[in-house]
């Protein structure tokens, strides 16, 4: 299977701390994995043995069939549903000939996220102009309805702990996904 993960940062995100530990796992065990950031490429000498295949946004988007038979991913975990992850998915999916399963990985309470960064109540903010909310949204952060639609169309979501699945849309398949450990560091 042909797994793409996509990551909000560079390789020297915390996130990376679980994305590669699981796309090496997954490599192990006879996958092709990518990890897609959007930007800072070179960050990769971050990464300890990396078995995946380290991308940018836009050389995914230059190559969709990125992995070593040819072919576009099967299978996209999208890590958060960030503004910058979510547009980045959308722009794959249309680049692809046969759109690919996504799974959301939830690792933040991304409302307070949005909350914390504006000084805004979250009710405010999905009230917003879509103006206004243009003004300080940028792609690190949540879109207050976007990223609750790219949950809701989603095929289902990863969470790091329980009480973020309180954030899932009802009917959505979740799994709890705790962050893997080497235990060799």
């Amino acid at each position: 299977m042909n797994i793409l993960f996509v990551n909000y940062g560079d390789y020297t995100t915390n996130s990376l701390n679980h994305i590669a530990g699981f796309a090496n796992a997954l490599c192990a065990a006879g996958h092709a994995c990518a990890v897609a950031v959007p930007s800072g490429a070179e960050t990769i000498s971050a990464i300890r043995e990396p078995l995946f295949i380290p991308t940018t946004y836009a050389a995914a988007l230059a190559t969709p069939g990125l992995f070593p038979d040819g072919r576009s991913a099967d299978l996209i975990h999208a890590w958060t549903p960030r503004e910058g992850v979510r547009k980045f998915v959308l722009s794959y999916q249309r680049a692809i000939a046969t759109p690919a399963r996504v799974i959301i990985h939830l690792e933040d309470n991304e409302r307070y996220l949005i909350e914390a960064y504006t000084g805004k109540p979250f009710a405010e903010l999905r009230t917003a102009s879509p103006h206004a909310i243009e003004t300080w949204l940028v792609d690190g952060l949540p879109h207050p309805l976007r990223h609750e639609t790219f949950l809701r169309v989603a095929d289902g979501v990863t969470h790091i702990i329980d009480r973020l699945r309180e954030f899932v849309p009802p009917g959505t398949p979740t799994q709890l996904l705790p962050p893997g450990v080497d235990f060799s560091l």
